[in-house]
């Protein structure tokens, strides 16, 4: 394996590049869909170059994250999975430390810069609590009986957050000088009801990355008793932990039906998370379930992947439901009530 082969595995380029979709989705389906929907805004607040950065400086902490987590499980890696070890065979420690620092200080960079850009330099605190926790993560807190876990899902439902703590504010700007130029109250309208949307995309990802968690945790049982690791399975048997694992998944499908039925009861809503979501999970579940060895907890590892990227790819899903209500309902108030059910409160 080359040195940029091997620095690509090292930095789980899939895992980065679904990083990005999820962040460039939001912005795009729905962001974009709702602002040009219901108050006709044709841009957003941040420009397509600063939202690059964004994108770009979390892609980069998540990267740095992925290098020193393997700097630091070198030994166990050796028992759990030998024929994949990267740092310390195919790029030498020093270099991943190296490349872990140099690529940290690039993305917090660019993280401060486009706070600064939007006049909220106080959101590099974000970029800045995900890198320290990640680092926490792989010096600390891997190998621990839940906390590893948590830490990383927040960091994973964090990911949505950053755009919605980004955007929100700089679209409900621009509405408000839109109404005060055209002589209207700006209290009539903003944008803060897409705080529920991002929010139950982060809640998906925070439950599907413990799930993710839990299963590698299972998987790499082995090594982690040889280096005195404390981890559910470790302390609850993997039997306990099967249990425990559908507990979170049946936590997630509590929640997706509850938004169905409550928020978003069009057919076409319903259809995907039947047939698209119940199907992803209905599969992960089974290998799950039957997963004997390493390399079948591995598997449940990936179908839970395919999970995680069926819950982003909705996003475009709802652009079409937003663009198609858009044709149906004159009044912008009415189409948010159809599309999200909401009623007299909103």
């Amino acid at each position: 394996m080359n040195t940029l082969a091997a620095f690509f595995k090292a930095i789980r380029f899939p895992n980065l590049l679904i990083i990005a979709l999820t962040q460039y989705l939001l912005r795009w389906c729905l962001l974009s869909g709702f602002a040009m929907d219901f108050h006709g805004l044709q841009h957003l607040g941040m420009s397509e170059l600063d939202f690059f950065l964004l994108v770009l400086s979390t892609v980069m902490i998540a990267a740095a994250g992925y290098i020193i987590n393997d700097y630091f499980d070198l030994k166990i890696d050796r028992v759990n999975k030998p024929d994949k070890i990267i740092v310390g065979r195919a790029i030498k420690r020093r270099v991943a430390m190296a490349a872990h620092v140099v690529i940290n200080i690039v993305g917090l960079l660019l993280a401060a810069y486009v706070a600064w850009k939007v006049n909220r330099f106080g959101l590099v605190t974000l970029h800045m609590l995900a890198l320290l926790g990640l680092w926490q993560y792989s010096t600390n807190l891997k190998g621990t009986f839940f906390w590893g876990n948590f830490v990383i899902a927040l960091l994973a439902a964090l990911v949505p957050l950053i755009v919605g703590l980004y955007e929100v504010p700089l679209l409900n700007a621009i509405v408000n000088q839109q109404l005060i130029e055209e002589g209207k109250d700006p209290s009539l309208f903003d944008f803060n009801f897409l705080s529920y949307w991002i929010i139950g995309f982060a809640a998906f990802a925070f439950i599907l990355t413990l799930a993710r968690e839990l299963t590698k945790d299972m998987a790499d049982i082995e090594g982690d008793k040889q280096y005195g690791c404390e981890t559910i399975p470790i302390r609850l048997g993997i039997t306990n932990s099967k249990l425990i694992l559908t507990g979170y998944y049946l936590l997630m499908v509590i929640g997706l039906i509850y938004v169905q039925q409550n928020f978003l009861s069009d057919k076409l809503t319903f259809a995907y998370m039947v047939i698209g979501l119940g199907l992803l999970l209905g599969i992960t579940l089974y290998y799950t379930w039957t997963a004997k060895e390493r390399k079948d907890f591995v598997k449940a590892s990936t179908w839970n992947k395919w999970l995680s990227l069926g819950g982003v790819l909705y996003m475009p899903v709802a652009y079409y439901i937003i663009v198609q209500q858009a044709y149906e309902v004159s009044d912008f108030g009415s189409t948010i009530r159809y599309i999200l059910g909401w009623t007299e409160g909103l």
